[in-house]
């Protein structure tokens, strides 16, 4: 009885062991996504500058945002201050990730189990401000710290990622006069090289 009890407590150990684990394993990796641009009356609209697909690779609190637009743009936030903005590797503009030109959030909205994308449910955050609104889509398997972007108010990134604690799967974006759906095709979770969040020296 005494081995049966040993065996058991070990077992329960090694189990919350593997739960810690997995709690603690952010999304390190690349999603890819297609990008899809609209006008006010549902038609297409073709931008050889954005591009149709978004690249994002994130590690450790820092992230890279690339297009295959013409030319490529592409961000880099190396995990302080400033987001680097890109057009085939010339720097043209650096700016606070702690200023919002964004307008204030006035409505956040959760729905759950709204749709599927690569075989993940997702669940939807809706958020709205005076300027514009934008449906965040996630599962929250594809974790993150989002203590690490608690200052980023650019782009009121701080919001979803405090509000579902993950990377998005679909983003919906409604201006006045254009949508912008950036939707997953590829998660790859793989180790990325530091050096590729390095800001160049000028």
């Amino acid at each position: 009885m005494k081995l049966i009890m040993l065996i058991f407590l070990i077992f329960l150990t090694t189990l919350g062991q593997c739960i810690n684990n997995n709690l603690d394993d952010f999304f390190e990796g690349k999603i890819s996504y297609k990008v899809s641009i609209t006008d006010e009356t549902g038609n297409s609209i073709n931008s050889k500058e954005i591009g149709d697909e978004l690249y994002y690779y994130i590690k450790d609190g820092k992230y890279i945002n690339k297009t295959n637009g013409t030319p490529e743009f592409k961000e880099i936030y190396d995990g302080r201050d400033t987001i680097y903005s890109y057009l085939d590797s010339k720097l043209v503009e650096k700016r606070s990730i702690k200023n919002n030109l964004e307008g204030e959030v006035i409505e956040l909205h959760r729905e759950a189990n709204v749709d599927t994308i690569l075989g993940y449910g997702c669940d939807k955050l809706t958020i709205t401000n005076s300027k514009f609104s934008f449906e965040y889509y996630y599962n929250r398997s594809l974790r993150l710290d989002h203590n690490a972007f608690k200052n980023h108010h650019d782009n009121h990134l701080n919001v979803p990622y405090k509000e579902t604690k993950s990377l998005p799967l679909k983003v919906i974006v409604y201006q006045s006069d254009l949508t912008l759906e950036y939707i997953a095709y590829k998660v790859e979770r793989k180790e990325l090289d530091n050096e590729i969040f390095v800001i160049p020296d000028f």
